[in-house]
């Protein structure tokens, strides 16, 4: 990146490099000081993700995505229950799009709420392919070791299902006339590693609609 001699100065690394050429410019420090301040004010975003897991990996996950600004736009609770209006069936339908557009992940648990959408999604490498179970001769007299799989379908991480999941619901949503609806950006994703984990989470998406005055994301019926 070339560095402009000047007393205008960019920004991003535009700026930083001539922060760093240009010390005693005094024009060049007073905006450096200017965007230092600024940077410290601006929130950060959360990385909702490990960082070193692979999401395309047999796993089961826990996942929660929520409409915008916590709009209940899918139906409303009665009594205890979720009655979903034509937006929620989409969002119930469309994840039975997903279940059958990628074979090799498995529904645990799914439910609509009136603003969010609660699933427990595993993903299995071995329906992907259509395969038996790795094979082991016990035969002889040392086993020999499995033969591993060859996969030949791609699996896609659990990033870009919910993000087809998303845009699908979306689309269809607009396609009625309503243009406003939008999803909250990103989604909140649990990797279920024991039994105890996953049937405390099966059985709290299965009572969700039960405790909904008391849900983190209870808000007042919405006016479409």
């Amino acid at each position: 990146m070339q560095i402009v001699a000047s007393a205008s100065v960019g920004t991003g690394r535009d700026l930083s490099a001539q922060c760093a050429a240009y010390p005693q410019n005094t024009a060049i420090a007073a905006e450096c000081q200017k965007v230092s301040e600024a940077s410290r004010q601006l929130p950060r975003r959360i990385r909702n993700r490990l960082a070193d897991f692979d999401y395309s990996a047999d796993s089961i996950y826990f996942i929660t995505s929520c409409i915008h600004n916590k709009m209940c736009y899918f139906g409303v609770i009665e009594n205890g229950e979720m009655k979903l209006n034509r937006y929620g069936q989409i969002a119930l339908q469309q994840w039975q799009w997903l279940q059958s557009q990628y074979p090799y992940i498995i529904s645990h648990a799914f439910t609509v709420m009136p603003n969010h959408i609660h699933a427990v999604l595993q993903i299995n490498h071995q329906i992907a392919n259509n395969k038996t179970p790795p094979y082991t001769d016990s035969s002889r007299a040392v086993p020999t070791p499995p033969v591993p799989m060859q996969t030949t379908v791609k699996i896609k991480s659990v990033s870009e299902l919910i993000g087809a999941y998303k845009t699908t619901v979306s689309k269809q949503i607009h396609i009625l006339g309503f243009t406003g609806f939008q999803w909250q950006r990103s989604f909140f994703d649990h990797i279920i590693r024991n039994e105890k984990s996953y049937i405390r989470i099966i059985d709290y998406i299965q009572t969700n609609p039960q405790r909904w005055n008391d849900d983190t994301f209870f808000n007042k019926p919405a006016t479409i």
